[in-house]
């Protein structure tokens, strides 16, 4: 055999060289292999306690706190729907009393317009009394003058419900708004008047005191109370 003509293996050992040959291949990466599972698993826990640990940690306190504010945040809503509730109802009470204050601002309404009008028709009844007192008393002071004869001042009239008297004396007597009457009878004092309204012959005073023994009727005499001029019903 020429030394340039190359080596022919037989196939059993061609075989058995290859084998050989992926040995070499596999062992070592077997061996890496066995190695880096090694270092992983000795190395985990500790690569689990520096960083999955505290990263782990975090997380449980960010959620934690996440927890804290949702139960915070659903208190604060309860509390803000109880407040709700307590306004509306208190704002629902509000409402019926201001309806009631409506109705009875209305019916106090009605009541004034009652009264008023019921005053004004007061104020004409004795505006016409009056003025029917007035026509009277004027024939009166007429029929006087024809007759040429004097009366003695006396209460005429007494309006108990309003509290005065209407005398025989107005503004040709000299008497005055505000004098001071003494009403008489059988010579003793039993009550004292001021005149409040003033015509010509004739005049109301309002009742200040009276006995209670002796109350004024019709007919009693009356004079001025100030014992420094005389009042008489002379014309």
């Amino acid at each position: 055999m020429s030394p340039l003509s190359p080596t022919i293996l037989p196939p059993e050992r061609l075989l058995k060289k290859n084998k050989i040959q992926t040995l070499w291949f596999l062992v070592p990466g077997i061996l890496i292999l066995l190695l880096l599972g090694a270092g992983f698993v000795l190395g985990y826990p500790r690569w689990k306690q520096r960083i999955l640990e505290p990263e782990r940690q975090k997380l449980q306190k960010e959620i934690d706190f996440l927890k804290l504010k949702t139960q915070e945040t659903e208190q604060e809503k309860q509390g803000v729907e109880a407040k709700f509730r307590q306004v509306r109802d208190e704002m629902s009470g509000q409402t019926k009393q201001v309806e009631g204050y409506q109705k009875e601002m209305a019916r106090f309404r009605e009541q004034i317009k009652t009264s008023l009008a019921e005053r004004e028709n007061l104020k004409k009844e004795i505006k016409a009394k009056e003025d029917q007192m007035a026509y009277s008393w004027e024939r009166v002071k007429t029929v006087e003058d024809l007759l040429g004869k004097s009366l003695t001042p006396r209460v005429m009239k007494i309006n108990r419900p309003l509290n005065y008297i209407v005398i025989n004396m107005g503004r040709t007597n000299q008497l005055r708004l505000g004098d001071k009457l003494a009403v008489d009878r059988a010579g003793k004092s039993i009550a004292t008047v001021e005149v409040d309204k003033l015509y010509d012959s004739f005049s109301s005073a309002r009742i200040i005191q009276e006995s209670k023994i002796l109350p004024i009727q019709e007919g009693d005499s009356v004079e001025v109370d100030d014992g420094k001029r005389m009042v008489s019903a002379t014309t």
